[in-house]
């Protein structure tokens, strides 16, 4: 099964990483992008059928320092697959002890 067969079965995961660096080389198939939690360069590829929505919210989210939620085609691999909206952080809990 591939990548994305297990992506649409909902068998994705998810890393909650703030970009540092997107990068553009002339001539590559892809973007390179260096998350602050990671050492390892990334690749977006342009071939990608969300390429343009990616970028838009990769360089957004380093403008405004803001994390992202990544997935990667392979679950240590280095190939963005997709990337969402990280939800606020959790906060303290509200739950009220007795006592």
């Amino acid at each position: 099964m591939s990548a994305s067969e297990r992506s649409r079965q909902g068998k994705v995961t998810f890393r909650e990483m703030t970009v540092a660096q997107v990068r553009e080389r002339k001539g590559l198939a892809y973007l390179e992008v260096a998350f602050l939690e990671s050492a390892r360069f990334y690749k977006l590829f342009r071939n990608n059928p969300s390429f343009d929505e990616i970028v838009q919210q990769l360089r957004d989210s380093m403008a405004t320092a803001s994390s992202l939620r990544v997935a990667c085609t392979t679950l240590h691999g280095d190939i963005i697959d997709r990337v969402q909206l990280a939800g606020p952080p959790a906060g303290p809990s509200t739950t009220k002890r007795n006592g």
